[in-house]
């Protein structure tokens, strides 16, 4: 094959290459499938529908994206990050998370307190319904409407390649209500102009993600211990 040949067939995959490591992705982010999980390109085109190339080309993505790691002797699974790693990408996301919270604070944008209020309204009416899914799914959309609403920042744009990534970490908070009720607080401190209340704020709520990832974990360790 010619290398125009070859660039053709890889221009032809593209699309379905960026659908299915979109595809992928979501089911890592909501748990479909878990850390450690195998990914077997033969299955995942039958699952998907299509050929192993468009498959294969996703999963390198996906690799390149720190979703899915290549393991001597398993092949590809899911990456399954370590401690330190989860600790980087708190402290990361607390800290700018944090300078866009100040940003509204300082100078209240309607647009993008109206943005947060549709999270909190989404979240609010899923807990009252008793839709645990949803809820967890609103109250991490909370976090990207947050990026959302402040596009022109530098930390949004330092924040947006890790979307993914943050989004998997959200969906480990079990208690959607303490979420939500967090969620509420930093909303009326940025409305209310508060820069110290405000840090105060974010600080706990980087105290709560940490808490949340580490009993989800311990649950995790204790269901496989049981399956053993």
């Amino acid at each position: 094959m010619t290398m125009t040949e070859a660039d053709a067939v890889g221009v032809e995959h593209q699309p379905l290459t960026r659908r299915d490591a979109d595809r992928l992705r979501e089911r890592i982010v909501t748990g479909d499938l878990m850390p450690g999980a195998r990914l077997v390109e033969r299955a995942l085109a039958a699952e998907l529908a299509v050929s192993r190339v468009p498959v294969r080309e996703a999963l390198r993505m996906l690799a390149a994206e720190g979703f899915a790691v290549d393991r001597p002797r398993r092949g590809m699974v899911v990456h399954e990050p370590s401690d330190e790693e989860v600790e980087q990408l708190l402290e990361v996301r607390g800290a700018l998370e944090t300078v866009l919270c100040l940003r509204i604070a300082r100078a209240p944008r309607e647009h993008a307190l109206t943005a947060l209020d549709s999270a909190l309204a989404d979240a609010s009416a899923a807990i009252e319904r008793g839709d645990h899914a949803a809820a967890v799914r609103a109250n991490a959309d909370f976090h990207r409407a947050l990026i959302g609403c402040t596009p022109d920042a530098l930390a949004c744009q330092l924040l947006r390649p890790l979307g993914a990534r943050l989004g998997w970490m959200l969906r480990q908070h079990t208690d959607v209500r303490l979420l939500f009720d967090e969620h509420v607080t930093i909303v009326e401190a940025c409305r209310s102009g508060s820069a110290e209340r405000v840090r105060q704020l974010m600080d706990q709520h980087l105290v709560t993600s940490r808490l949340a990832y580490d009993e989800a974990r311990a649950a995790t360790a204790t269901t496989d211990k049981a399956d053993q």
